[in-house]
């Protein structure tokens, strides 16, 4: 049976342990586009990194869902003007194509 104070050094190891973090499935265009802007940016420190990623995509983001929306609906409405189909391609950063109506 450990004593108390060894269990209160291993408890203490254990507390001012960093914490990791392991995300798997990612992408492999992604990964290396992360991978280059941890190393150009931050010197290599992926943490900081992901940190930069969220809290501009937090602060960007309600901004851009506004602009995203005005634009579907102009596009939308001159793609009815013109007589041109309603699905559109969009390709994403994996290289999938995705069609999208333009109503949606």
């Amino acid at each position: 049976m450990p004593s108390v104070e060894e269990i209160k050094r291993i408890r203490k190891m254990i507390w001012e342990k960093k914490p990791d973090l392991v995300i798997s499935r990612v992408p492999k265009p992604t990964l290396e586009r992360f991978k280059k802007l941890a190393n150009d940016e931050f010197a290599g420190d992926y943490g900081m990194a992901l940190k930069w990623c969220f809290d501009y995509s937090t602060l960007i983001y309600p901004s851009l869902i506004d602009i995203v929306s005005i634009l579907n609906e102009h596009e939308t409405r001159i793609a009815k003007l013109e007589g041109k189909p309603s699905q559109r391609k969009i390709r994403l950063l994996s290289g999938k194509v995705l069609e999208v109506n333009r109503n949606e």
